[in-house]
């Protein structure tokens, strides 16, 4: 299939003119893409397959727990604003606390990160965010939904903006370190949300990372914006329907390769793939004579050591 992606909206609006005919495939394995799962396939295939195809969930971590809690106090408040109310930080803090502490029990936390540390850093960075740069944001939508097609192709990509402004998209980052400019200007999730509002005809003229990091000593808050040329959004529709035309010729060879030796991600632990299996590293007795393919295991325990190491226990999935 070759065509131009478009957006799927209830009238045709002004939009700018598409980049060149681009071929797609008709079908995927799954019927939506993201920008969280292009990255996650483009880091690695074989963990994409598992999560989008297989459907295996994954143990949520305390630092994505802590995202969504204060992504859901956040978007109260500028819904609230954008109503022309006022929710009071009180209010917020509270929606912060329940959100927080109904995923708590679920969530997987690091012995350097305990729930109560990782809760209480969580409170100070939306005091902070709420007192010193909220008020300069004129939101004008949040959470909306966008969604993009290549003419008839039975899949799509979706998009959920945190925070828009008139020529401006937001999204409210809290990790342990800020995210840096390198990170911004190659983001996927920034070269998403702007193509989508270049395709309306609403083009933002900057994405904007507000970036929280969190720490002992109270949060610190830096803007991080980067910007996309009409070049830029043209080049990132062609990789999106690259990596379509990949996952399809995974599917069919079934092959789904791993992520590259030198990831840190690679690995097993708290920090690294929960489908993490050993392999023999150059020469030396096999754990397992007879493995020559991946069982489904669910990871159930780890356990990590000063030195280190992790001792990870699984079972049959």
């Amino acid at each position: 299939m070759t065509t131009a992606i478009k957006p799927i909206t209830a009238n045709e609006p002004r939009r700018r003119e598409p980049a060149d005919s681009i071929a797609v495939p008709a079908r995927l394995p799954v019927s939506n893409l993201s920008h969280s799962s292009l990255a996650l396939f483009w880091r690695c295939p074989e963990r994409w397959r598992r999560r989008y195809v297989e459907r295996v969930r994954e143990p949520s971590g305390g630092p994505a727990l802590l995202g969504r809690a204060l992504g859901a106090a956040l978007t109260a408040h500028f819904a609230a604003r954008i109503a022309g109310q006022a929710l009071s930080l009180r209010d917020t803090d509270d929606l912060y606390l329940a959100e927080f502490d109904d995923g708590a029990p679920a969530a997987l936390f690091k012995e350097r990160d305990p729930v109560a540390d990782l809760r209480r850093q969580g409170r100070q960075a939306l005091v902070a965010y709420l007192n010193r740069v909220a008020p300069s944001v004129r939101p004008t939508a949040v959470e909306r939904r966008v969604e993009l097609r290549f003419g008839d192709a039975e899949w799509s990509v979706l998009g959920y903006l945190d925070v828009e402004e008139a020529d401006a998209v937001i999204d409210v980052k809290l990790r342990g370190r800020h995210v840096s400019q390198a990170e911004a200007d190659h983001s996927a999730q920034a070269s998403l949300y702007l193509l989508a509002r270049a395709l309306e005809g609403r083009a933002a003229r900057r994405f904007a990372f507000h970036s929280l990091r969190r720490g002992k000593r109270g949060a610190d808050i830096a803007v991080v914006s980067t910007e996309r040329s009409s070049a830029q959004l043209a080049a990132f529709e062609r990789r999106v329907a690259q990596t379509a035309r990949e996952i399809v010729h995974c599917q069919e060879s079934g092959d789904w390769p791993y992520a590259p030796p030198e990831g840190w991600w690679c690995a097993g632990g708290p920090m690294g793939c929960p489908h993490f299996y050993p392999v023999v590293l150059g020469h030396g007795r096999r754990l397992f004579t007879n493995a020559t393919g991946l069982p489904r295991l669910r990871l159930v325990e780890t356990l990590p050591f000063r030195s280190g190491t992790v001792l990870l226990r699984y079972r049959e999935a």
